[in-house]
Order: C-alpha cells, then sequence, then structure tokens
C-alpha cells in the first residue's frame, strides 16, 4: 500500500505543470477585445486560442539546429565583422573607377550629360547597410528553399538519426553537426551564410572547393537591391526630369555599372565565406574549453551557463511616458526588454513548455531561451525587417475575417499565441509554427485566412506572393483560402507588381499617406522605453488574396475597408480622446483658415474703397462719431471656435498650421497698420 501511495504521488509530482507564471483568465474567449490605447496598453491579445501546432516532421524543424547563449554570442560576434567588412569594401568599390572600353565610355558620358546626372555621386549615396540587410535576408530566404527541398528528397537521414536524444546545451554537439550537416547541405545557419554544394557554377581562385553559396542566385539577389536604391535615389535627384526613366535603364545595362555590381558580388560572397569559417572554428575552441572545465566539476551544480535577469538601469531622466524594462546579460552582452514584452514571453514560453520537472530548471530554460532570442534579433537591424501592424488592425481582421495566424511574425510583435516566424530554433520556445515556406496549408481542413506583412525586400515578397499564388490556385485545397497582405507601395518592385497583377487578386486598398495618415509598430518594440509607433514614410498596399471558396465566405465589402481605414490611422500610443480632439481641431482649423483668408483679402479690398471715397474735409469727426458709437470693429482673422480649438491643440503641444496661421494674420495686420499710416500723411 505504501508503494502504490508514492508511486502515485510520483506520477502526480511529475505531470504537474511548472509555471513561470499564472494563466491569464478568459484564456480561449476569442470574444474579449483588445484594442491597444496608451503607451502601457495592450500590446498583444492573450485570450485567444489558436488550434494549431507545429508539424514535428517540417523541413525546418531539420535544416535549424538547436542553440544556446554561447552560440549566440559568437555567431553575433561573426556577424557584425561580416557587417563591418562588406559595408567597407562597398564604400571602396563604389568609389573606384571602373575600367570599361572607350565606346561604352563616351556613350556614359553623353547619357550623364544628357541627364545632368552624376551617377559617381549616386553610387557614394547608397545605403551600404540598407543594401546588406535586405539582400542578407532574401538570399538566406533562397538557401532555406534550397536546402528544404535537399531535405524533402531524402537526403538528411543521417543527420536526423544525430539529432535522436542530443542535448540542447551542447555547444560542442552542435558545433560537429553544424560541420557535417554543411558539408552534405541539408543545415544552414540561421544568420551567417552556408557552405553548400552548387552545379554549373564558376568557382572563383579563392574557392577552389565545390562548396560556396550560389554565386548566381546572389548577384541577381544584390543587383536587384542595388537597383532598387538606384531608383531611390534617382528620383529625388531627377523630379521633372521627362527623360528619366530611359536614362536610368540605360544605366542599368551598361559595362559599367554591371561590372561594378559583380565586384561587390564576388567579395559579398568571399566575406560570407569566411566569416562563416572563422565562426565555427572559433566555437569549436571555445566548446573544447568549455567540455574540459565541465569535466572536472560534473558532480557539482554550476549555473555559469546560465543568463541573468535583472531590473533595467537608466542613465537619463525618466519620464511619466517611459516604461519600466529589464535587461538580460550573459558574456558581456546585455540585452534589453520592457517588463510588458517580457510577462508576454513567460506566458508564451509556459504554455508551449510543458515538460519541466522543476521550477528552477524552468527558469533556466527560460533565461537562456530569452537571452537566444534577443541576441538573433538583435542582429536583424531594419526597422522595415521587423515592423508591425497596430493591434486595432488586428481587431478588424479577427472580426470580419477570423483572422488569427500571422505569416510574418516573431515573439516580439506576434498578436496571437500561434505565426509564422524566420528562426524556428528561437521561436519554437514561444509558439512559432516554423517558417511561412513550410507551413502546410493544405492540412487545415476548415481553411482559414492568414495576415502577411512579410520583410520590406522586393525578392522576398515576390517569393511569398509565388507561393501564395500556387496555394490558392491549387485544386486540392477546397476549403476557404485568404491572405491579406500588407506592404508598401513600391509601384517599380517586382514584388508589388506581381501582387497588383495576381489573378486571385480580389481587392486593393491603396493607403497614401498625404491623404490617409498610417501607423507602424517599430521593429524594436520590445527594447523601447517610449513610443511604440512611427508615421508610416510611405504609401501601403493592401491586398485581399482569396480562393473561389473564401470569396463566397468572406466577401470584401466597403464597411469593413472603412473600418480597417480608420484602424490603420489610430496611433495606440496617443490616449484617444486625445486623438479624435486632433483629428477634429486639423480639419476645423483648415476649414477656419481658409475662409478668414479670403475674409481678410475682401475686407482690405473694401477698406481701401471706402477710404478713396471719403473727403478730407469732415474725416476727423466722421471718425470721431464712429468710435462714440462703440470703436471700429477689429476684423478677425481666426473665428472664436477655431481660436478654441488652437488653444486646445497649444495645450496637448501640437501644432497644426496654428502658428502659420498666426504669421499670416501678422502680415495682413501690418498691411493693414501701414495703409492707415499712409492716409493720415496724406491728410496732413
Amino acid at each position: 500500500g505504501n508503494d502504490t501511495k508514492d508511486s502515485s504521488s510520483l506520477s502526480a509530482k511529475t505531470y504537474t505543470r511548472i509555471r513561470l507564471v499564472a494563466e491569464i483568465d478568459g484564456y480561449g474567449q476569442s470574444e474579449i477585445s483588445c484594442p491597444e490605447s496608451g503607451l502601457n496598453g495592450n500590446i498583444w491579445n492573450p485570450y485567444v486560442n489558436v488550434n494549431l501546432l507545429p508539424a514535428p516532421s517540417s523541413s525546418t524543424s531539420l535544416i535549424f539546429l538547436p542553440t544556446n547563449p554561447l552560440i549566440e554570442v559568437f555567431r553575433r560576434r561573426a556577424y557584425e565583422r561580416f557587417k563591418k567588412d562588406f559595408c567597407a569594401k562597398f564604400h571602396e568599390i563604389a568609389a573606384s573607377t571602373v575600367v570599361v572600353d572607350k565606346n561604352s565610355k563616351e556613350k556614359e558620358k553623353a547619357q550623364a550629360n544628357a541627364g545632368n546626372t552624376n551617377f559617381a555621386a549616386l553610387w557614394k549615396n547608397l545605403p551600404a547597410h540598407s543594401i546588406l540587410e535586405r539582400c542578407h535576408f532574401a538570399s538566406k530566404l533562397e538557401e532555406s528553399i534550397r536546402v528544404m527541398r535537399r531535405v524533402g528528397d531524402g537526403n538528411a537521414t543521417s543527420v536526423k538519426h544525430s539529432f535522436t536524444g542530443m542535448n540542447p546545451l551542447g555547444t560542442s554537439r552542435i558545433q560537429q553537426l553544424l560541420i557535417s550537416g554543411k558539408k552534405v547541405g541539408v543545415v544552414m545557419d540561421p544568420i551567417l551564410l552556408t557552405l553548400f554544394p552548387t552545379d554549373n557554377v564558376k568557382q572563383s581562385r579563392t574557392t577552389s572547393k565545390q562548396k560556396e553559396p550560389s554565386q548566381p542566385t546572389l548577384q541577381r539577389l544584390l543587383i536587384n537591391e542595388v537597383k532598387f536604391q538606384f531608383q531611390r535615389e534617382w528620383k529625388k535627384t531627377n523630379k521633372g526630369n521627362k527623360h528619366s526613366d530611359t536614362l536610368l535603364h540605360d544605366f542599368f545595362h551598361s559595362n559599367k555599372f554591371n561590372k561594378r555590381c559583380y565586384r561587390i558580388a564576388r567579395e559579398f560572397v568571399n566575406i560570407a565565406l569566411k566569416i562563416d569559417n572563422d565562426f565555427l572554428s572559433d566555437l569549436g575552441k571555445e566548446a573544447g574549453k568549455m567540455d574540459l572545465a565541465s569535466s572536472k566539476v560534473e558532480h557539482k551544480r554550476s549555473k555559469k551557463g546560465t543568463p541573468k535577469i535583472s531590473q533595467g538601469t537608466y542613465e537619463t531622466k525618466r519620464t511619466e511616458n517611459d516604461v519600466n524594462s529589464l535587461s538580460v546579460t550573459y558574456s558581456g552582452l546585455s540585452f534589453c526588454i520592457s517588463e510588458a514584452h517580457f510577462k508576454k514571453l513567460q506566458i508564451l514560453f509556459d504554455r508551449n513548455n510543458m515538460s519541466s520537472k522543476s521550477l528552477s530548471s524552468h527558469k533556466d530554460l527560460f533565461s537562456s531561451a530569452l537571452f537566444s532570442l534577443l541576441a538573433r534579433y538583435d542582429m536583424l537591424e531594419g526597422a522595415g525587417l521587423q515592423s508591425s501592424l497596430n493591434g486595432n488592425v488586428f481587431e478588424v481582421l479577427l472580426k470580419n475575417f477570423d483572422c488569427k495566424v500571422e505569416c510574418f511574425a516573431s515573439p516580439f510583435n506576434c498578436r496571437y499565441e500561434r505565426y509564422c516566424s524566420a528562426f524556428p530554433d528561437v521561436d519554437t520556445p514561444y509558439g512559432s509554427l516554423g517558417s511561412f515556406f513550410d507551413f502546410d496549408f493544405g492540412a487545415l481542413h476548415n481553411g482559414g485566412c492568414f495576415q502577411a506583412n512579410p520583410p520590406f525586400a522586393a525578392d522576398f515578397i515576390l517569393s511569398m506572393y509565388t507561393r501564395m499564388e500556387k496555394l490558392l490556385t491549387s485544386d486540392s485545397i477546397e476549403a476557404p483560402l485568404m491572405f491579406i497582405v500588407f506592404i508598401p507601395a513600391w509601384r517599380e518592385s517586382i514584388g508589388w507588381k506581381a501582387l497588383e497583377g495576381s489573378c486571385v487578386l480580389s481587392h486593393h486598398l491603396l493607403l497614401c499617406q498625404e491623404d490617409n495618415t498610417h501607423y507602424y509598430c517599430e521593429g524594436t518594440q520590445h527594447r523601447r522605453l517610449k513610443e511604440r509607433y512611427r508615421v508610416a514614410s510611405f504609401d501601403t498596399s493592401v491586398f485581399f488574396l482569396q480562393n473561389s471558396a473564401a470569396q463566397k465566405k468572406w466577401p470584401i465589402i466597403n464597411h469593413v475597408i472603412d473600418e480597417l481605414k480608420n484602424a490603420f490611422g489610430s496611433n495606440p500610443d496617443e490616449k484617444p480622446e486625445r486623438s479624435n480632439v486632433i483629428n477634429a481641431a486639423k480639419r476645423h482649423v483648415e476649414t477656419v483658415h481658409l475662409k478668414n483668408e479670403k475674409a481678410s483679402k475682401r475686407d482690405l479690398i473694401e477698406k481701401h474703397t471706402c477710404s478713396e471715397k471719403r473727403g478730407t474735409e469732415g474725416e476727423r469727426g466722421s471718425r470721431k462719431k464712429h468710435n462714440n458709437k462703440g470703436g471700429k470693429r477689429k476684423k478677425k482673422f481666426v473665428s472664436d471656435d477655431a481660436c478654441n480649438q488652437l488653444e486646445i491643440l497649444s495645450s496637448l503641444g501640437i501644432d497644426f498650421g496654428g502658428s502659420k496661421l498666426a504669421n499670416k494674420n501678422t502680415q495682413l495686420s501690418g498691411k493693414s497698420k501701414s495703409f492707415k499710416n499712409s492716409k493720415k500723411k496724406q491728410r496732413r
């Protein structure tokens, strides 16, 4: 009897859920609304229960190896060297002289003179960091598709077997698997460019071995990104030039431009390969030291490898709008995270990690996973690669389309507990379903609506659309399937053109920034201690892609579009009443300003006419008589209502044309006074 009692108590203890925080009351109730309001408002909707699980045998779960804080520290150092070396080499090549034949040189000189454009200056103005980030992101996507294809062909059998029973924190073992997996092309690094076999590619002198990233692919991606950035700089310097498009087209097809791009692409590959080799070598040396040290103190419990979580420190004076934060530190690296995002990650970690045997081990696993997550996303600097929509937009999509899953999100900016993301190795502990390009949408018997806000890179957007079109036109998917895509309205990019001309496009909503001010959430929202949102610096296109079943289930009607516009135009960092006052006052002041400007000009003309008709005799008497009746009526250039609105705006610290209006009133008053002084001189 005692043995039975002990075994039952042991079993109960083993299967007891270990949690960092208590579950939220109301979890599983989708009808609970979470609109965002104010700096300390809701950053996600924790109540919606998404009944989706990542496939255990997905390709992305195989091509990404486990990670730990030490590996992320070394990976970050390697990537920092990669960025530094590439940007230095890019600027060196951009400023250098490219040798071309005499005829091409004369032709390019004539083109430059015709357009009055200095192409050398444009090269120097190109943002090397932005080109690197977008090209690197797109190249990693191409690489992942290639590796997943090899895994799907059954070439990863030996590596799959090696994963079984592996300790997720074994740095030495992970380093060995990285080397062996890359040799056969079935494992890739999430950040650094991976060495894998290529076919029908000419090898350079520095890479005689038949293992390097596909140069034609990298050259194409890099050239596309350089062209895109060139077009943006070109528009700034050639406004109003009718022949600018023709000149730019000829320049892109010139030998000088292509030689320079190929040279940059070649250096891009060489630097990437050197950095990857150094990373694996340095990691192996450090892992060997750790294994030697751990073998001597194996019998003792050591927390040397666990990151430390502490309250954030503030070097500057805090204001009432600042939010609380925490810092996560390991091996000399420290990352900041807001308290709201920290609590969110705790809840997500509890929901997706149920096998911890004790609270202390659960906390250690969370600390390691949190540091790895922060270190990984800190390497992605581009705001456009991580920006997200505000919560009010998600509320509209949830209410009208039952949209609960994002195709491109992260644990920091996800709206709900399930989402697709770029890095399954660090995102899965927080509810990631894996990569969008590997998720099996055809297995969803009831279909669904999915929101897509991809990284703002043209080639990446094109790859996304290619997969969406294939899914929506597939005869094997009969369930209603829908994608709502939010991207910048870059009309010259290949991704936007593909979406705008799609055969599965049901509706295209174009939000012009001048007419429809809208906001995006910063990509670094989790470490921002003040405003999380910024005004979009571009027009936004919203594409509704549907198959025939989805068109019947979710028709695109006008009132839904209006709701979406209003939600996109709201700034959750502002209080609702303040935002309403601002919008109303802005419209009223603009209307009153136009009316008063016309009235001012009309009053001046009338006064000038009356003064000419009035004789010199009896002018003073008539003026005194007029003043005795109460004085001459002063002209009002701003009505009382407008003054009230301007006072409200000034109390909020916002100026919507009030200062400009006051300047105009001062100018008009000055003109009136000068007119009076001239008449006084005439009378004298």
